[in-house]
Parts: C-alpha cells; structure tokens; sequence
C-alpha cells in the first residue's frame, strides 16, 4: 500500500521545501521517508502542501524535477511502526494533561466545578503556574496602558462631568472649568481656522477678528479723551500722509491739505521761529519752497522757467528776447507736463536742484533768463533790441542749485 501525491511545481536537487498537489496526504505528525522516481528523501515537517525535507536520503541521488513528478510514501512496517509511536505520545500526553484538570479531592467530575469570580485587578506579569487546576491560577484581570490590555477607572477620584486623563494605572477624572489644576473644554462646533479664543464659564469658544475687534471696542470706549481707543479711518489711509485728530479718530491728510490746513488761518511766528531751507538738499529733482498749481500752456519739463500767462491763465516758457513773456509774475517748472493743458506746479519762491535743465551757474552770482525759451544763465544777456534783462535769483548753495527770488524789476535794451 502507498500513500501518492505529486508535485505541484518544479524543483532543483538542491531545493529542501518541495509543494506538493494536495494537502492532507502525508501524514503531519511524524517523520517519514518518501520517493521521487529513484531518489529517496526523508521528510522532516508537513505543513499544507508545503515539504521540508532531506535530499538524497539513504545514499540516493539528489535531482531536479518537473511539476506533476510522481511522489510515493510507502506504508510499510516502518511506517506503522511510527505511527503507532506518535499515538503512544499522544496518549501519554493527554493523560497527564486530565491530571491536572482533576478537584484536589479527586471525586468531583471537572465539568460539574463552577468557575471563580474575577476578584482582583492586577498588573500584566508572567505566569508561574505549570498546572491547569483552579488552585493553581488567579482570577483576575491584567491592565495597563499597553496593547491589547484592559484600562481601569480609579473610582475614587471620577465624579460627572469630568474629563478622563490617562495614568500609570489607567484612567482618572480630572475636573473641567477655569479653576486651577482643571482641564478647559473648548466647543468643537464654534471652531474655525484663524480665529481667537476666548475664555467663558464652561471653557473656550472661538471668536472673529470682526467679534474681538467689537469685544475690544465695548471694553475701550472710542474718543479722543484719556484711556480711550482711537480708531482710523482705513479708506481714507495712503502711504507718506498724516494724521489728524476728528471728533471720531483719525483721518489721514496729504503734505498738501496738511499746508493748506495751516495757512487757512493767521499764523504767527513768534520770536526765534524759523524757516530754514536745507543747504545739503542739492540732488537733482529736489525742490522746497512756495509753490502752486496750475495749467501748462505748453510741454514743460522739471526745472524749466516759466510766466503766467494772463491771457489763457497758463504757465508758458519764458524767453529774454520778448518783454512779454519776461516781465510779469515767473516760476520754475516743478512737475513736468507732457502737453499743453495739463497740470502741473510752479515753484514761485525758494531752492531747486535741476541737473539736466541748468547749466553750470557761478555760486553766489545772479541767474539771468536767457534768450533760450525756458533756460537760465549766469551771463547777463548783451545789448540787444527788445531785449530784456531780469535777475531771478543766485546759485546756491552749488552750482547746480538755484535759489529762486525774481526781482520785481528788469531792463529792456531799445
């Protein structure tokens, strides 16, 4: 008699785990030898379909086989042999195992015992016991903050309402309020991204930018009186103006307002005030002193000189060699217009800088206009009929710098 099974994938002569069709063949309780074709092998553990074994048993040849490859356990008297070796284990072992599950009396059957009441709650640890009998063994339960462990509750120190916090022995109540040593609740359901928090009687709530600006302005009163919040009028706010003081707060107000705030009363300077123009302010595009707005009556660029024009009430170039534009009340072109008609602003006293449109004047010598539409010189223009000659001013505090002053009076040549 033989046990058959085959091979269900190939396998080298050096291969020690062969798989076989099916499962449950062979036994998987004892070793036992087997046959592949001439080589004999000797089968150490069955698990499955899976062999472990020893190749090239008993002094055969170990070889490479191809799935489907026949596989013989022969039932012989070796084979009986060793199963009836395994049963005679078995049988001692369950023995000696009923032993252990017998009363200490010996005369009450295990099944009629009534199993013991978990009576302790004690720390995870090894066993010591070797035996099954219920003298043997403590009904308890293992706990601890581990896997797979149970968590108890010191009763003692949980009450309602309180929040649970993991211990060395498992969970205790913590008390939950704005009082020291207690845990604060926060109200899942008012939260949002970006926002503040802020303290009520049962814990923590979210609040706004918009509700804590409001909370702030209820707790601080607006007004321009002490311990008061001042607040600012954000659309009227731009970069490089000032602020003024209203009955509400703050407002902003351009260096222009700010001037015409100033001049809009009587202003006294008493004794010691000063005006003082800045010697060090000589870079080019830079001007300080009185000023106007106005209408170009052609294309003007910054540092050009310039009259008003009665006529069209516009600013237009000047030019020595015609009385009429040389005459009357003059300025330095401050903001450039690309066209005639647009705006623009007429320094009528004080300091400019001008690079590109001055020349080189001496310092400390008048400036003249020139014969050039819209330039200045240091020359006093010649004799020349109709010609005029007019002092604006004198180089200061550079030869690039010009303080502007117009004498009232001129000279025409006849």
């Amino acid at each position: 008699m033989a046990l058959i099974n085959k091979l269900d994938a190939d396998c080298t002569a050096t291969d020690k785990t062969l798989t076989v069709l099916t499962a449950g063949v062979f036994p998987a309780n004892w070793s036992f030898a087997a046959l592949i074709k001439a080589e004999k092998i000797w089968v150490t553990n069955v698990s499955g379909v899976t062999l472990t074994c020893v190749r090239g048993y008993q002094g055969t040849t170990a070889a490479a086989y191809s799935s489907g490859e026949v596989i013989t356990v022969q039932v012989d008297e070796q084979y009986i042999r060793d199963m009836v070796a395994y049963i005679d284990t078995l049988i001692a072992s369950v023995s000696a195992h009923k032993d252990t599950h017998d009363p200490n009396d010996g005369s009450d059957a295990l099944d009629t015992a009534n199993a013991a009441e978990i009576s302790a709650v004690v720390a995870a640890g090894t066993g010591t016991s070797h035996s099954l009998s219920r003298a043997d063994h403590v009904h308890a339960i293992n706990h601890g903050i581990a896997d797979n462990h149970l968590v108890t509750v010191d009763d003692a120190d949980a009450a309602d309402n309180q929040a649970a916090i993991f211990t060395a022995n498992g969970i205790e109540g913590v008390n939950v309020g704005i009082a020291s040593g207690n845990m604060v609740k926060i109200d899942a359901a008012d939260v949002a991204d970006d926002e503040y928090a802020r303290f009520t009687a049962t814990g923590l709530e979210s609040r706004t930018k918009g509700e804590v600006a409001t909370d702030l302005k209820d707790q601080f009163p607006q007004a321009i009186t002490d311990n008061h919040v001042i607040t600012a009028d954000a659309a009227d706010i731009a970069d490089d103006e000032y602020a003024r003081f209203t009955a509400n707060g703050l407002e902003s107000r351009t260096a222009a307002e700010v001037l015409m705030n100033l001049m809009a009363g009587t202003t006294v300077l008493s004794t010691g005030s000063k005006i003082i123009f800045d010697k060090d302010m000589s870079t080019d595009g830079y001007y300080a002193g009185l000023c106007c707005n106005g209408v170009a009556g052609a294309t003007l660029a910054f540092g050009d000189s310039v009259y008003y024009a009665v006529a069209d009430s516009r600013w237009e170039l000047t030019d020595a060699d015609a009385v009429a534009t040389s005459f009357g009340m003059l300025g330095i072109c401050v903001l450039a217009a690309a066209n005639d008609g647009d705006a623009t602003r007429i320094l009528l006293v004080g300091q400019v800088c001008a690079d590109t449109a001055f020349p080189t004047f001496t310092v400390g010598a008048p400036v003249y206009l020139s014969s050039t539409a819209g330039d200045l010189t240091s020359t006093m223009p010649t004799k020349a009929t109709n010609r005029c000659v007019r002092v604006v001013g004198q180089a200061w505090p550079t030869a690039d710098d010009l303080w502007f002053n117009p004498d009232n009076e001129w000279l025409e040549y006849a």
